[in-house]
C-alpha cells in the first residue's frame, strides 16, 4: 500500500507547476536544490526506527530552507521548534495545508527560516567538537585529577 501511494505522489508532483523532484542528485546539485528551494517537505513514517538525526533536515535547516517533516522516530526530539511537524499517520490534505499556508505567511516562513538557522548553528562541526573537547577534559579531570595533556 505504501509503495503505491508513494508512486502515486510521485506521478501527482511530476505534474505539478513549481514542484521539483530530483530523485538521487549528486552532493553540488543537492546543494543548489536547496539554496534555490523554499520548503523541504519531509515525510517520514518508517515502519521500524530508524531516523536518529536526519542530517537532510539539518542541511535544510542551515540553507535556510523552512522544513515540513513528520513527528517520526527522533526527529521531534531535535527539531521541535525549529520546523513544522505534523503528526503520524501521514495524511496528504494537511501537508498540502501547511505547506501552502507556511509559503503564503511571510512572517511563519521568517520564522521557521530563523529559527531552523539557528538550530544548525547549535549542530555545526566546529560547535560540537568544542563541546566534546570540553566534555573530554572534565572527564580526564575527574578521573586523573589533573589537566588534560
Amino acid at each position: 500500500m505504501k509503495a503505491q501511494t508513494l508512486w502515486r505522489a510521485k506521478r501527482m508532483m511530476e505534474t505539478t507547476p513549481g514542484v521539483v523532484c530530483h530523485g538521487g542528485v549528486g552532493r553540488e546539485e543537492l546543494v543548489e536544490a536547496q539554496l534555490g528551494a523554499s520548503l523541504l517537505c519531509y515525510p517520514c513514517d518508517t515502519t521500524r526506527w530508524s531516523e536518529g538525526f536526519c542530517v537532510s533536515l539539518m542541511e535544510a535547516c542551515a540553507a535556510g530552507l523552512p522544513v515540513l517533516t513528520s513527528g517520526c522516530d527522533a526527529i521531534p526530539e531535535i527539531y521541535e521548534g525549529s520546523v513544522a511537524l505534523l503528526p503520524l499517520p501521514i495524511k496528504d490534505e494537511a501537508w498540502v495545508e501547511v505547506a501552502v499556508d507556511m509559503l503564503r505567511d511571510p512572517d511563519k516562513y521568517a520564522d521557521f527560516t530563523t529559527s531552523g538557522r539557528a538550530l544548525a548553528q547549535k549542530h555545526d562541526w566546529p560547535v560540537i567538537a568544542r563541546r566534546w573537547v570540553e566534555m573530554i577534559g572534565q572527564e580526564w579531570q575527574r578521573k586523573y585529577g589533573e589537566a588534560p595533556p
